[in-house]
């Protein structure tokens, strides 16, 4: 597909300047992308945008898998998709450009293939090789290698706390029924 092919949004519904600066005072309020993805698609439920527009509203997204959702939105919106790349190109890393390049059936990078439509992970000539970023993904995988081996540790301290006790280690536990008075009563009655 071509940025052609997108499809083109109504003029008459393009997002009044007064309204697109309110909405951007409201984004940067917001605490999370998940809230500032709500507020998005309730303004795109209601108005299109230009690309310019749509760029302004794209630096608002500071997660990679948040942005992408917004530009998948917003691209679908837009008056002139002729320009298209504007947007795409508020992107800061070239795999978060190409991922949404992929998300909107835009093509593939130089090579033929898009690195955000393979399978496996991203070959080493088309990650991102800025050292803040590889930073910011080593301390991720540190962080998820950490709550991974707390995880651990407390399932070991869990199942060394509850040995012994009726049911640990069998499986689950389980319980007689209870009855109530009433129950009980009536049973009582029935044996009688």
């Amino acid at each position: 597909l071509h940025a052609m092919e997108l499809p083109r949004g109504d003029p008459e519904s393009l997002v009044p300047e007064e309204e697109l600066m309110g909405a951007l005072g409201r984004f940067s309020n917001l605490l999370t992308d998940k809230d500032r993805l709500r507020l998005l698609k309730t303004l795109a439920r209601n108005f299109t945008f230009t690309a310019e527009q749509a760029s302004q509203l794209m630096s608002l997204a500071h997660f990679a898998a948040a942005g992408e959702e917004a530009g998948v939105l917003l691209c679908g919106k837009l008056v002139d998709p002729e320009n298209v790349e504007k947007v795409i190109g508020s992107f800061k890393f070239e795999e978060q450009r190409q991922a949404l390049r992929a998300r909107l059936g835009l093509g593939s990078n130089s090579a033929g293939q898009d690195p955000a439509a393979q399978d496996g992970p991203v070959s080493e000539e088309h990650q991102c090789q800025d050292p803040r970023y590889l930073a910011m993904v080593q301390k991720e995988k540190d962080r998820q290698a950490a709550v991974q081996a707390t995880a651990e540790a407390i399932a070991q301290e869990v199942s060394r706390d509850t040995r012994g006790f009726a049911g640990a280690g069998q499986g689950p536990a389980t319980f007689p029924q209870v009855s109530t008075m009433v129950e009980w009563s009536q049973e009582q009655a029935a044996v009688a």
